[in-house]
């Protein structure tokens, strides 16, 4: 898994790159994303902040649930987040392996949070 991650984070730091020599606008959280190579392992504190963030990201995504149940497609879109975010703090949790790629997917909000 940890390849896999390095090798996607290569890919997207290739790709930033690409994009500034090129004269692409590029904003600076994916300049910064670009920049982040995640760690081999995690101390118990990182770990425990992982894990308050997904569950920070997780209450959104309940909430944004709620606001949009009038809308099923939007919902569906909080659902599935919201899932995501409970099976890798599980994983974090239970000290299974978990990838780097799960994890950033894992943060997201949709967009209509």
């Amino acid at each position: 898994m940890a390849s896999g991650d390095y090798g996607l984070r290569a890919d997207r730091a290739h790709d930033v790159a690409d994009q500034l020599a090129h004269g692409v606008k590029v904003s600076p959280e994916e300049i910064s994303e670009a920049l982040f190579v995640p760690p081999a392992s995690l101390t118990e504190t990182q770990r425990a902040e992982l894990v308050r963030r997904l569950e920070q990201a997780r209450q959104r995504d309940e909430q944004g649930w709620w606001d949009w149940t009038r809308d099923p497609v939007i919902a569906q879109n909080f659902q599935v987040q919201e899932r995501k975010a409970d099976r890798v703090i599980r994983y974090l949790e239970t000290d299974q392996p978990v990838s780097w790629s799960d994890i950033d997917e894992a943060m997201h909000v949709p967009a209509n949070y």
